[in-house]
């Protein structure tokens, strides 16, 4: 029987790992709670779920068909399209650095 019930384990852990979201939470998070998201499908997991990671380093799974999950999703997808534009501007010109200066009094110039 303890055999029966090491595959058993495994199994759950492996899920565990492709599907962390063993249930819906009932939670509301707030936008300024969200750090990023995930999203599992339902062709690996049992149901489709948007995992959440909270800034305080928690994990909630949410529905993705409630209208406050969209709402956070769009707000963390903007709130990382500004940083990349912030650290990578997409008008910017590039700009370079010389390593070295001209030494004019040198002999080579004459």
């Amino acid at each position: 029987m303890s055999v029966v019930n090491f595959f058993l384990w495994v199994f759950v852990a492996i899920g565990h790992l492709f599907c962390p979201c063993l249930k819906i939470s009932e939670t509301f998070l707030r936008n300024e709670e969200i750090h990023s998201y995930k999203i599992h499908k339902a062709d690996v997991c049992h149901f489709d779920a948007i995992e959440f990671k909270t800034v305080s380093g928690h994990f909630i799974c949410a529905n993705p068909l409630m209208p406050w999950v969209k709402r956070a999703m769009e707000f963390v997808d903007k709130k990382k399209k500004a940083v990349e534009t912030i650290e990578h501007p997409i008008n910017s010109a590039p700009t370079f650095t010389t390593a070295s200066t001209l030494d004019t009094a040198s002999d080579w110039n004459g």
